[in-house]
């Protein structure tokens, strides 16, 4: 499988190399030398990360003490930390309506999320606001990053773990998940699958893990539909086995799991029409079932924006990832050479196995509609699989190898950093456009109100978003609601230019 891997490898670089020396190569190109490349390294991997090599890994796991995991934790705090002062945006407004009224199943709503509005009720009734429920996003990413590390480093020891935790924490395209409040049921959905996982890791066969596992799972299926995949995820894991010991005999976990999900779809299909018309979403040609692999990975290889044009970022973006993918070549052909398997690489092969893995099962339940447009909307779908993502790129970049490899991993370790961090800054500055656009449009509208004595309002011409970051795409009814008006007033069409507001048409 190595031919296949290395073919990919050459052909994407070559694609690549070309691109940036301004030949004109088309898309199809690119995701056939993708595919090659990725069917490649998931062959590799899980033949590579076979049970049979099992006494080469056999030991205590090099945990990560709970000092190293607040790194990850602080890094997801210090990333987002700007969005504590975001404020509502779009289905924002919608969701704390429903949230003030006590509508924890609202109807018409096609989704089955309670858990978030609940938590968000809460709030409100100890008299949070918006920055509370910003901080309640940041404190669920802090944790979610922190056992990414954790989970990471019983897979592959402590450095790759902490490597994982803060790429996670770090990962631009999660801004979509973590700035926008809307983004808490993707944040408690991850977090539910990674304490499953953690359950099934540290705690000892009990009635007390079941009951914790039970409790977990349910929590994330009432969080969001992508937790319906904790089951599956259960089964790699325990299919791979940890570091520590071999769990493939325990069923228990799965057994458990997988009658929650089960039971949660049965009452689902039972309550909504809508769960059996998503599963009719499936794509119906070849090209659409491409797609749906494709695209999780493209998204979280390229998480920035090319809404102006494929840039630099994007290509350097690219250029990292293949010299990820190479490293990996180069150290497989290291063992390649040896009688005997490493311990090391049956570990690394295992870290790549269980991170492609988790990036497929993570969009699995999404079928058709997972799609990130070239300004990130719908980022959002991607912070579940961004966990795998980071797994293997740290399995590859942060084990143990020769010393050349190591210092040529080191740098391009800098340079994923690199990008992360000025694609953060990017998203910085949109969201928080976005967050003055919706604050001149409601200022302007409560001016006008004011001025015009209206007892109605509509408002025109609002976008829907900036570059991705959401505005008004819902939610413009009820934040209007909070706009002073006055009972015997006329009604009023006001119009956002887009810098500002003007008086449209009126009536008595």
């Amino acid at each position: 499988m190595l031919g296949l891997y290395g073919l990919g490898w050459l052909w994407s670089s070559a694609l690549t190399i070309g691109a940036l020396a301004g030949v004109r190569v088309s898309r199809p190109r690119f995701e056939a030398a993708g595919l090659t490349l990725g069917l490649g390294l998931v062959a590799f991997a899980w033949l590579r990360a076979q049970p049979s090599s099992s006494e080469a890994v056999t030991g205590e796991p090099e945990l990560a003490p709970r000092t190293l995991i607040i790194v990850p934790a602080i890094v997801a705090i210090l990333a987002f930390g700007w969005s504590l002062t975001l404020g509502p945006l779009s289905d924002d407004f919608v969701l704390w309506h429903w949230a003030a009224a006590g509508t924890f199943v609202p109807g018409g709503w096609p989704y089955f999320r309670p858990l978030a509005l609940v938590i968000w009720r809460a709030i409100l009734a100890i008299g949070g606001g918006w920055m509370a429920l910003h901080v309640v996003n940041g404190a669920l990413h802090a944790f979610n990053s922190a056992l990414v590390c954790r989970i990471g480093s019983a897979w592959l020891g402590r450095r790759a773990g902490l490597t994982a935790g803060v790429l996670f924490a770090a990962f631009p395209a999660s801004s979509e998940a973590v700035a926008w409040t809307a983004g808490v049921f993707d944040l408690l959905a991850t977090a539910s699958v990674l304490s499953a996982v953690a359950i099934v890791l540290w705690m000892p066969s009990s009635a007390r893990r079941t009951i914790a596992l039970f409790v977990v799972c349910l929590a994330g299926m009432l969080s969001k539909e992508s937790a319906i995949v904790i089951p599956a995820v259960l089964l790699i894991v325990t299919t791979l086995a940890s570091r520590r010991r071999s769990i493939s005999t325990d069923w228990t976990p799965i057994v458990v799991s997988a009658s929650v999900a089960a039971a949660f779809l049965i009452v689902r299909m039972a309550m909504s029409p809508a769960v059996a018309a998503h599963f009719q979403a499936l794509p119906a040609d070849r090209r659409g079932w491409k797609d749906l692999f494709v695209r999780p990975f493209a998204g979280l290889a390229l998480p920035v924006r090319t809404d102006a044009g494929v840039g630099l970022g994007a290509y350097l973006s690219a250029i990292v990832v293949l010299a990820i993918v190479g490293i990996l070549l180069l150290q497989a052909l290291r063992g390649e050479r040896r009688e005997r398997a490493e311990p090391e690489s049956v570990l690394r092969a295992r870290g790549i196995a269980i991170g492609v893995s988790w990036i497929i099962l993570g969009a699995l339940p999404l079928l058709g509609e997972f799609y990130v447009s070239p300004t990130l909307a719908g980022s959002r779908y991607l912070y579940l699989p961004s966990a795998g993502f980071t797994w293997l790129v740290s399995a590859v970049l942060a084990g143990k190898s020769s010393r050349a490899l190591n210092v040529i991993a080191w740098i391009v370790l800098l340079a994923l950093v690199s990008v992360y961090t000025s694609g953060l800054h990017a998203e910085r500055r949109v969201w928080t456009e976005a967050a003055k656009t919706r604050d001149a449009i409601l200022s302007g509208a409560t001016e006008a109100a004011r001025a015009m004595s209206c007892g109605s309002l509509r408002v025109d011409g609002v976008p829907e978003d900036i570059h991705g970051a959401y505005v008004f795409g819902s939610g413009l009814r009820e934040a209007l609601a909070a706009i002073p008006l006055r009972p015997d007033g006329r009604a009023c069409l006001l119009r956002w230019t887009g810098t500002t507001i003007v008086a449209g048409e009126s009536g008595g």
